[in-house]
């Protein structure tokens, strides 16, 4: 995933690397949605809930929480 790239940059702006793994989890959790192999779609549904509880446990004020934790529900 292209965000995965972004994360590894030094230069990137703390705000811009805290919202990260809620992006990410974003974009897993769509493609997740769309896929029809089972197994993949487990394995990108729980990679996309590990990427939300990371945001939260970083970044439990930012104003995308209440979102992240509703996908997580």
């Amino acid at each position: 995933i292209y965000l995965d790239r972004l994360q590894a940059r030094g230069d990137l702006a703390a705000e811009v690397k805290a919202v990260l793994p809620y992006e990410r989890a974003l974009v897993l959790l769509d493609s997740a949605r769309s896929l029809r192999d089972a197994e993949e779609q487990m394995r990108r549904f729980d990679q996309a809930r590990a990427s939300l509880e990371e945001f939260l446990k970083q970044s439990p004020n930012s104003p995308q929480a209440a979102q992240a934790n509703s996908e997580l529900a």
